[in-house]
């Protein structure tokens, strides 16, 4: 798993490992670029931010079953502010402009890449956006 963090983004070993898998032939390696909406994304950062403020962080994610995580998430599920206005026009245009910054990179680099979406893959009505990942694997 590669979580293209802008703090490494242009380090030259980022760049060149993904030279690397782009010029790989035998194996081929492919890479799966998962995105997930934005504003959704928002809130979890949000979330996580509050609850490193408040001094006891909260897990990324939670095992199944384990209550006691689930429990801890859902007392950030209501206590942030979402930015609205100028500051959230700012934050979603610089969200699509690193999304742009990460498909370059990645056809720059001739990796062999497939876009798809977190919430056709999970949330969807239908099998289309995982038949287009087991098509392009």
């Amino acid at each position: 798993q590669w979580k293209p963090f802008m703090s490494s983004f242009n380090h030259e070993y980022a760049i060149e490992g993904l030279n690397a898998i782009g010029a790989r032939t035998d194996p081929e390696i492919k890479v799966i670029y998962l995105r997930r909406n934005c504003l959704d994304r928002k809130i979890s950062n949000l979330r996580h931010a509050q609850s490193k403020q408040a001094s006891h962080s909260i897990a990324a994610h939670c095992a199944v079953g384990d209550n006691e995580c689930i429990k801890k998430q859902l007392a950030f599920e209501k206590k942030f502010t979402f930015p609205v206005g100028t500051e959230l026009i700012t934050w979603l245009k610089g969200s699509e402009s690193r999304n742009r910054m990460i498909l370059d990179r990645l056809e720059t680099s001739k990796a062999k890449f497939v876009q798809v979406s977190y919430e056709k893959l999970f949330n969807g009505d239908d099998a289309e956006e995982w038949m287009r990942l087991l098509a392009f694997l």
